[in-house]
């Protein structure tokens, strides 16, 4: 199990020994980091950066499970913050000074 799975399971209160909905986390986890990666943030570099774990664990949040729209609303709009402070910063751009 990853990292990115166990946290993910903390945030969504799942049990870190359940696995049936694995894949579905996984999946989510993966569409975080592609949709980070579109308009450029450079994830891989910075994928132990606690505000780019922040936005993946707030876009699983947005997109698993939960019914209650109101808080998938706030998820998003979260997400939405974060990504748009990612991409004002230099150094989580792919190309950025990753070093600064």
């Amino acid at each position: 199990m990853s990292d990115l799975n166990k946290l993910a399971k903390q945030c969504l209160g799942i049990v870190e020994t359940a696995t049936l909905k694995d894949d579905e986390i996984n999946m989510l986890i993966s569409s975080a980091k592609t949709d980070m990666k579109r308009v450029d943030i450079d994830v891989e570099n910075n994928i132990n950066d606690n505000l780019v774990i922040n936005t993946i664990m707030l876009y699983v949040k947005a997109h698993f499970g939960d019914t209650d729209i109101n808080k998938r609303n706030e998820y998003l709009t979260r997400y939405t913050a974060n990504i748009r402070a990612l991409k004002e910063s230099e150094e989580y751009r792919i190309g950025g000074d990753s070093n600064a």
